[in-house]
């Protein structure tokens, strides 16, 4: 937890009004506003947290503590979390047109290094049948991001946050290492057999990328509580969201952590099952580029299209418009990058982030077909008009192409390649 003079600092750096610092450190300094509850099907208790110093309540082993286990205590990012908070006031119109004003206490106070507000925690199910009942409450964005209007409404009063968080930003092998992992994180032994721990970080530092497996293989009579407490206490880092500690053969080991996020990157891609170097380069730039947010959104998104990619999956068409948006987009990268490069396509505007366009080449031998016959003719004509026809007709192409922007159109009037060829 912070400090006195740590938390001033840090309302500093957020340049925080003196009202909005009081109202969190009113929150800080209060207990649980309520007494959480078990109802069919789902089991309360309380999480002992390590970060925090006592214990946090959660409603739902699956639900509340998972969210718990995965976002907050070991969430870099999260300085502090504070369960059950004081409650809000919130203010909407019904779906019957009415005015609501209610009382709401939401799961979480959540305080980060850049970021402060209140949380909320549903299953993604629960919130699909609330935004039904209550449309003004519980809003989905066009970029399938879950919003709850009045709560930010509250929450901008203070130059503060407040957002909805759902199971399916949770990262299942993520969670299950974190939970095997719990037993070490406050192991004291770590600090004795320093020589043994030393020759297990150089073996690492010397082998790169050695498996599990291979690690307990190299050293004789080596116990594997050592090697977790060493994975634990950040002294060694794991490929953590794309291989479970249970299958030690599936797990990755590096001296750095910017060493396992990149083989991560790499390994999330299908970089690791494909020799193109082109396409190789093409993604690894992408990868390079995304951020640690973006990657949890990839990462969330493909969990849930996952079901839509199998062999017998169930009807897409029963699916939400974000999951056939992510399935289409993951596709759509698999034709510009690859078979195994699907995932790139679900990294947030990941098509945005080069200097250019990437076609289908199947749509640039299309585009210079209908460029030749319908632009370099005897006619003078106009670009937009050629353009429009050009949209026009991939439109009735089977599949249909989607066709660039106006300015690529107009980038392969001027190719030599095709001027060449008439």
């Amino acid at each position: 937890m912070l400090t006195f003079e740590e938390f001033e600092q840090w309302c500093s750096q957020l340049k925080l009004t003196q009202n909005t610092r009081s109202l969190i450190a009113q929150i800080r300094l209060s207990p649980p506003s309520r007494r959480v509850q078990g109802n069919y099907g789902n089991v309360c208790g309380n999480y002992c947290s390590q970060k925090m110093g006592h214990t946090i309540q959660f409603e739902s082993h699956r639900g509340e503590l998972a969210h718990i286990i995965d976002k907050l205590e070991h969430n870099r990012q999260v300085l502090e979390y504070y369960d059950q908070p004081p409650p809000i006031e919130l203010n909407y119109i019904s779906k019957s047109n009415r005015q609501v004003r209610t009382s709401h206490t939401p799961d979480f106070f959540v305080i980060e290094v850049n970021w402060v507000g209140w949380e909320e925690f549903k299953p993604i199910s629960e919130l699909i049948k609330k935004a039904q009942q209550q449309p003004n409450r519980y809003v989905q964005n066009e970029a399938g991001n879950w919003l709850c209007p009045p709560g930010e409404e509250y929450a901008q009063k203070y130059g503060l946050n407040y957002r909805l968080r759902t199971d399916i930003e949770q990262n299942v092998i993520r969670l299950r290492n974190y939970q095997w992992l719990e037993p070490y994180f406050q192991d004291e032994e770590l600090e004795k057999n320093q020589s043994n721990n030393q020759r297990i970080v150089s073996i690492v530092k010397g082998n790169p990328g050695i498996t599990y497996s291979e690690l307990l293989l190299a050293i004789t009579g080596i116990s594997p509580d050592k090697i977790n407490s060493l994975i634990a206490q950040e002294k060694l880092f794991i490929n953590f969201n794309t291989a479970p500690l249970a299958e030690p053969d599936l797990v990755h080991i590096f001296p750095t952590l910017e060493q396992a996020e990149f083989y991560e990157k790499e390994e999330l891609s299908g970089l690791t099952k494909d020799t193109s170097s082109q396409g190789n380069k093409e993604v690894q730039q992408l990868l390079l580029k995304a951020r640690s947010e973006d990657l949890e959104t990839a990462n969330a998104r493909y969990e849930a299209i996952k079901p839509y990619l199998e062999e017998n999956s169930p009807p897409i068409t029963k699916a939400s418009r974000s999951i056939r948006r992510w399935r289409q987009q993951y596709q759509q990268a698999q034709k510009l990058y690859g078979e195994n490069h699907g995932y790139v396509g679900l990294l947030p505007k990941h098509l945005d982030k080069g200097h250019h366009q990437k076609l289908e080449p199947a749509l640039l031998d299309f585009m210079a077909e209908f460029i030749k016959k319908h632009y370099f003719t005897a006619k003078n004509r106009r670009v937009s008009g050629v353009y429009r026809e050009f949209q026009l007709a991939c439109s009735q192409q089977e599949p249909v192409f989607k066709p660039p922007q106006k300015k690529h159109f107009v980038n392969r009037l001027k190719d030599k390649k095709i001027t060449n060829s008439l």
